[in-house]
């Protein structure tokens, strides 16, 4: 629907273990339609490359860093990685090994989690889902200033621009940075 209605970047805050061919139709469907999808590496300190519809060749698949560019103790990893974004997880002031792991402001209704609640409808949550929409935010901004972009172009410079954090180059953690 959002392919078909003009959306050029589709941000999956969202994912799971398991294969859906519908799943993986629907977004070679969107790439098709010139769709930049992002999507969850998923927040199981686990391989990726079974988590849908991050494992989808055509996806941008987003691990989660911390403030410091570690990679957050969360944050699922694999070869399919190709960015990471801040997604909370990091040790607290203290040194103590105790990780503050809620640190992204995010909307939240305020009845669903009551304890990281700040503000009224706003509060402080972790994980690859607070990680995409970082990335997603990029390529809207990357699309704004070239219209006639595809999709493809989107994913390269987003990976070329990165900052290379982690081992040097691509690596399973980070991606290309």
């Amino acid at each position: 629907y959002a392919a078909d209605n003009g959306a050029r970047v589709l941000n999956n805050s969202w994912g799971g273990l398991g294969i859906s061919q519908t799943l993986i139709d629907a977004f070679h469907y969107a790439y098709y339609k010139g769709s930049v999808a992002i999507a969850i590496a998923g927040n199981d300190n686990r391989d990726m490359s079974s988590y849908f519809p991050a494992a989808i060749d055509t996806v941008i698949a987003v691990a989660a860093s911390t403030q410091r560019d570690e990679k957050a103790s969360f944050s699922n990893y694999g070869a399919k990685i190709s960015v990471a974004a801040p997604g909370g997880g990091y040790e607290n002031e203290l040194g103590t090994g105790v990780f503050d792991q809620y640190n992204i402001l995010s909307a939240i209704p305020d009845e669903a989690y009551p304890t990281l609640t700040i503000a009224e409808g706003y509060g402080r949550l972790a994980g690859t889902s607070m990680a995409a929409p970082h990335v997603s935010g990029v390529a809207a901004l990357i699309i704004s200033k070239n219209l006639g972009i595809t999709n493809d172009e989107v994913r390269q410079i987003i990976e070329n621009t990165a900052d290379d954090i982690g081992q040097p180059g691509k690596d399973i953690y980070f991606g290309y940075g």
